[in-house]
């Protein structure tokens, strides 16, 4: 048996020699199953070289590919974080940090009588 990334088992058929001869559909893991169903081989298969290729597009295809906004987008929530104003909550939460590594110190180290 054949099983294919998605899951699906088909029949598999050998050539005179014993070798399965299967024409994979997609890129994946596919195993090759004896009667029991127990996995007998994993096959790889990888994409096709093409789909690798690490050559630069030109500059007219990748402003093809840039979509571009009719309306611009809405930073609104965005201007608010980053209002100077509001900078200084760093220095309220620095401080409640330090009171509450203090108080866990103390409460570790008591001692009963």
């Amino acid at each position: 048996k054949w099983r294919e990334p998605n899951g699906i088992e088909l029949a598999a058929t050998s050539d005179v020699q014993g070798r399965i001869v299967v024409t994979p559909g997609q890129p994946g893991l596919y195993s090759v199953r004896d009667a029991a169903g127990r996995q007998v081989r994993p096959v790889a298969v990888n994409l096709p070289a093409s789909e690798s290729d690490l050559k630069s597009l030109n500059p007219a295809q990748v402003q093809q590919q840039i979509a571009r906004a009719d309306e611009p987008s809405k930073t609104s929530s965005l201007i608010g974080f980053l209002d100077p104003t509001n900078r200084e909550l760093w220095r309220v939460l620095l401080g409640a940090g330090l009171v509450l590594l203090l108080f866990e110190s103390l409460l570790a180290n008591r001692t009963f009588a």
